[in-house]
């Protein structure tokens, strides 16, 4: 069932990572977030990155390199279930922000 708000991981270049609580689980707060069309980069089969597909050609700034990838502009980090994007468990979460140093 799709959630209309989800736990988030915002990360913006140059500023620690956030946790957004009841941030807004849809194509137009993606789009916002990340300033223009939005990709998804699937981490593991319950962890996506969502970043600006165009942020590199737009001049972004770099964000971080993370899995062999590098990021610009801002990421959002979502948990996934099927093609849905769900909240980010707290054991993800710590997880995740203990493995990158954020």
């Amino acid at each position: 069932m799709f959630k209309k708000q989800i736990t988030a991981i915002i990360k913006e270049p140059d500023h620690p990572a956030r946790v957004e609580y009841l941030f807004d689980n849809s194509l137009r707060s993606f789009q916002e977030t990340v300033g223009g069309r939005i990709e998804t980069v699937t981490i593991t089969s319950d962890i996506v990155f969502i970043c600006n597909a165009d942020g590199r050609n737009e001049g972004l700034p770099f964000n971080c390199r993370l899995c062999n990838v590098d990021f610009f502009g801002t990421i959002i980090i979502v948990g996934a279930k099927g093609d849905e994007f769900t909240s980010v468990r707290m054991r993800q979460l710590d997880n995740f922000l203990a493995l990158s140093g954020w």
